[in-house]
């Protein structure tokens, strides 16, 4: 656009016909540069595909005012001797969200500081278009005295909310400058009458909004634009409506488009703003030429040469003013609806599988037992086995088709299985049968019972027990009877234990116990516990049983424990050394003893049970081999007993 300079004139306002004293000012001597801004070029589109009915348009900046000025000047905006706000009118022909705000400003001198606040805000709109009531957003931003040489782009200012807002009906945008200290902002050219007569702009004189036709500028209305730029998204729907919806022979349809009224609104898409809104508009009509055409108006026609069911396609496009948005969506233009479909039975429970065709929309089922159904592929229960005409009929708005089907019912009984697993007397039955069974009725043969399906069950003793189960369907019940027989293995009572001087670990290593145990340490002293430690008062040799139970018995195993005193005890645990662990084939003893003895070695297993006894010429050499190849792969135990006491030492055999 060219250069130009805008003149001071003094802007005032009319109000019934009479002048008002507070004077708006516009900028004398201003050049602005649209800095080689083109009209109608768009960012990247942001187009749908084929068969999404609704779109998105986000962050479309509304440069509406802008691309219909041909020149701009700058009005002066304080609030001494010119308007205070001024504000730029929107229609929401839709719900429009509103993010961010676009102007155009500079601070015309640095009188009260390099830069200066100026707050935007965004109204609901009166009737008349002007601000109503409070603004329901308000931000602020800071504009200096930088002209940069009139570049449109470098005076722009955008400001965001600090949350977005959504309006139903129009809306005012505004920038507001409370202070005396003059602003700059760019507006259309009022002389030109670049606001196409629409009276959209407004200004704030001593606290009262008035229309843009209510000032004037030496006796000119100011029929002008403020470059008010809001930021908005919207959504875009596709649709229409079709006469006829069949085409049952050759003719005419007629296509009215119902989609999203913004798509013809002037303010936000370029093509209506260009009088062009054909061209936002593109249409397949799904007959055998695949004819797709652009139409010059947002309603059609369409000749079908034959009849039949057709898809039609529409998508509209809104050219934004700084994105582009396509919405699709596809209408069916039936003929009479072919009706079929096929079932599964399970038990007296059916599944109907709807498989009509030609666009049916509208289902109606009859299952023979007199129950019906409006559903597209029903689930439906009978109350008795037998044989049923189910009929189905399927509709559009075409017409009607229909179809029926012998279906056979029957009803299997259950059949009753199961299986046992026990834990000493606790015993965990699961369940095997087969048939749709939805119930179970266990009896333990000891009176107790339940209805869980795979239940377990602990008896109070041994014995012979009739398990009965019944298990149940809709169709009837089937039984299964079996004799359990439940055993309690007794317990076996084992321990390994370790010395530290009077101080002596027990490790419980009995089998099959369940509740209580017992150790009785050889000295007067007894305990509870699983693995007890024990301190004895005085070194000595000592009989220490342990005594376990379960619920068929109890069992006691004794074993002799030598304790001596700390440091005896000390010194004889650190003589001896077992090499390599784990070993496979040959275990390596090293017993520097401190006095040359006979060792006897007793080798046991992790339960107590002793595997081997041998006596170890410790006299003869400190160094002896052991074959461990006859031991299965496993722990032991070593027990190296010498007259001044016993050492434990657990190996390993791995192979």
């Amino acid at each position: 656009m060219s250069k130009f300079l805008a003149p001071f004139i003094v802007l005032f306002a009319l109000l019934a016909g009479q002048l008002v004293a507070q004077q708006i000012r516009i900028v004398e001597n201003v050049t602005i540069v649209r800095d080689g801004r083109t009209v109608g070029r768009y960012g990247q589109s942001s187009t749908t595909q084929p068969t999404v009915q609704t779109s998105v348009c986000y962050n479309d900046t509304l440069a509406y005012p802008l691309h219909k000025s041909s020149n701009l000047r700058v009005v002066n905006m304080n609030s001494a001797n010119s308007a205070a706000a001024f504000g730029q009118y929107y229609d929401a022909p839709q719900p429009i969200t509103i993010s961010k705000l676009r102007f155009y400003a500079y601070k015309l001198n640095p009188a009260g500081g390099l830069a200066s606040n100026v707050i935007v805000e965004l109204y609901n709109a009166r009737p008349d278009s002007l601000p109503m009531g409070a603004p329901i957003r308000t931000a602020n931003i800071l504009v200096d005295t930088n002209f940069h040489q009139g570049s449109l782009s470098a005076l722009e200012k955008v400001v965001t909310f600090s949350s977005p807002a959504t309006v139903s009906g129009g809306y005012v945008v505004v920038v507001r400058n409370s202070s005396v200290n003059p602003i700059g902002l760019v507006i259309d050219d009022y002389l030109a009458e670049d606001g196409d007569g629409e009276w959209l702009a407004n200004a704030q004189i001593s606290g009262i909004w008035r229309h843009a036709y209510q000032l004037n500028i030496a006796g000119t209305p100011f029929d002008g634009d403020i470059l008010l730029d809001p930021i908005v998204s919207y959504s875009l729907s596709a649709n229409f409506q079709t006469n006829p919806t069949c085409i049952a022979s050759p003719g005419i349809a007629t296509f009215t488009n119902t989609s999203s009224p913004i798509l013809r609104n002037r303010m936000y898409n370029y093509a209506a703003f260009l009088n062009r809104t054909g061209h936002s508009v593109t249409w397949q009509f799904g007959d055998s030429t695949g004819e797709q055409r652009q139409v010059t108006s947002i309603d059609t026609t369409h000749y079908y040469a034959a009849g039949g069911s057709y898809n039609v396609h529409l998508r509209d496009t809104i050219y934004g003013w700084s994105t582009i948005t396509a919405a699709d969506t596809m209408i069916q233009l039936g003929e009479a609806p072919e009706a079929n479909f096929v079932h599964t039975t399970t038990a007296l429970n059916a599944h109907f599988i709807n498989q009509s065709g030609a666009g049916a929309n509208a289902f109606y089922w009859s299952f023979g037992d007199g129950s019906t159904s409006t559903q597209v592929s029903p689930y439906h229960s009978f109350t008795t086995a037998g044989t049923y005409n189910v009929c189905l009929y399927s509709s559009n708005w075409c017409g009607t088709d229909s179809v029926c089907k012998t279906v056979v019912v029957t009803c299997p009984v259950p059949t009753a299985a199961f299986s046992a697993s026990a834990n000493l007397l606790a015993i965990t039955f699961t369940d095997w049968s087969t048939g749709g069974v939805n119930a179970w009725e266990w009896n333990f043969g000891d009176g107790v019972t339940s209805t869980q399906q795979n239940p377990t069950h602990t008896y109070m003793t041994p014995g012979n027990y009739l398990v009965h189960l019944r298990t149940y369907n809709a169709c009837g019940m089937d039984s299964s009877w079996y004799w359990l027989n439940t055993i309690c293995p007794m317990p076996a009572a084992a321990f390994a234990h370790s010395t530290n001087g009077l101080q002596v670990n027990f490790s419980n290593l009995s089998s099959a116990i369940q509740g209580w145990v017992s150790w009785d340490f050889g000295d007067g002293s007894n305990s509870a516990q699983q693995n007890p430690i024990h301190n004895y008062v005085n070194p000595g040799i000592y009989t220490a049983c342990l005594t376990v139970s379960n619920p068929c018995g109890a069992d006691t195993f004794c074993e002799t424990v030598t304790v001596s005193t700390v440091g005896i005890a000390s010194t004889l645990d650190q003589q001896f050394e077992v090499y390599p662990n784990p070993v496979a084939s040959t275990l390596h003893i090293h017993a520097q003893l401190p006095s040359q003895d006979q060792v006897q070695l007793r080798v046991l297993d992790l339960l107590g049970a002793e595997i081997k006894r041998i006596d170890l010429d410790m006299v003869q050499s400190n160094d002896l081999m052991l074959d461990v190849q006859d031991l299965a792969v496993g722990s032991y135990l070593l027990q190296f007993h010498t007259t001044e006491g016993m050492v434990v030492r657990r190996i390993s055999v791995l192979r």
